[in-house]
């Protein structure tokens, strides 16, 4: 699970931050293994944040926080990875270097069963599920593809605005306009 906004220890270094998503795969008095390191390390360098391995957490960005967020949770190596708002705080060459990264994680067979985003970016989410689940009120309002899911209808009475969609011209998904 990656939160939007956790709080988060100031004080401990980046590569001990993110070696926590080790944690359970360690016994009660079992410390990490070279290959606890070597998957910790590999995933500073997927997220782009090995540069930050002599830094701590409270010298950090908001953003390099976030990706330091995301590598614990690919170190966790869990089968299930639940994130909220993974690319809040990051420019736009991060939002698609992360979301890149979570779609290539998702689809490799030695990654993640299933990825569950909450994302309030619908373009993003349209560039890069394979489904999307619309709430309405706390209910499920619409469910499906992005392409049958993120519609002027839906969009307009979900959210109140009236939009135009256009077809993307690379990726062939759904790009909300207002």
């Amino acid at each position: 699970m990656v939160p939007q906004n956790p709080k988060l220890p100031d004080e401990i270094s980046i590569p001990d931050f993110v070696m926590l998503g080790r944690n359970p795969h360690l016994g009660l008095l079992q410390w990490e293994s070279k290959e606890d390191f070597n998957i910790a390390r590999k995933s500073m360098s997927l997220t782009e944040i090995d540069y930050l391995s002599r830094r701590k957490l409270g010298e950090i960005s908001g953003g390099e926080r976030q990706r330091a967020m995301l590598a614990l949770a690919i170190t966790q190596q869990s089968p299930i990875m639940l994130l909220d708002e993974p690319t809040s705080n990051l420019d736009i060459y991060h939002q698609i270097k992360i979301m890149k990264l979570i779609k290539k994680i998702h689809t490799l067979k030695s990654g993640f069963g299933v990825t569950i985003l909450a994302i309030h970016d619908l373009n993003i989410a349209a560039q890069f599920s394979d489904r999307i689940l619309l709430f309405s009120n706390g209910s499920i309002a619409a469910d499906g593809m992005p392409k049958e899911v993120l519609t002027k209808n839906n969009i307009d009475s979900i959210y109140g605005s009236e939009v135009t969609i256009i077809t993307h011209p690379e990726h062939g998904t759904p790009v909300i306009l207002s």
